[in-house]
């Protein structure tokens, strides 16, 4: 079966984007939602998934916060479908990685010289939102945070956690 959203099922691309929209669709014909307030949040292939919508549906979705996975253009092994859009101005995203996640981590953030697929992705926001690469940062153990920003918004929220893997 399809173990990922967007996946592939016997060769043929699966966009799990319309599954959502009715969804939605659905709960707002149903209950009472505030369509300013329509959050994604998801781990592993549901960070993907998070990620996806800010791409997919930023008209939707308010915000998005993937954990241990995402997606971007060009990302290897969690590519965004065919047709998806490319880009992902506006949406902001708060992201969490293990610093010891081989895939989706990293011990520290490094966008002047990207060299893992975080690095990448961050990098890749940054410039499809035109912010400066200058963060803020703190720590609240085990999470050291990184926060972009744009006109004093925070667009780009980093938390790195210590000693957890994927």
């Amino acid at each position: 079966g399809v173990r990922l959203w967007n996946g592939n099922y016997q060769g043929t691309e699966i966009d799990s984007m319309p599954f959502v929209r009715a969804m939605i669709k659905d709960l707002q014909q149903r209950q009472p939602v505030d369509d300013g307030r329509i959050y994604a949040c998801g781990q592993s292939s549901g960070g993907y998934m998070a990620a996806c919508c800010a791409y997919q549906a930023s008209d939707l979705f308010a915000a998005v916060a993937p954990w241990s996975g995402f997606t971007f253009p060009g990302a290897k092994g969690l590519e965004l479908p065919t047709g998806a859009e490319k880009e992902i101005k506006g949406v902001p995203i708060y992201l969490l990685a293990g610093k010891k996640d081989a895939m989706f981590g990293a011990p520290v953030p490094n966008i002047s010289d990207p060299q893992c697929q975080l690095d990448q992705f961050l990098r890749y926001v940054l410039e499809e939102n035109e912010m400066e690469m200058e963060y803020d940062t703190y720590e609240c153990y085990p999470i050291e945070y990184y926060i972009w920003r744009k006109n004093g918004v925070p667009m780009l929220t980093l938390g790195l956690v210590d000693d957890m893997p994927h």
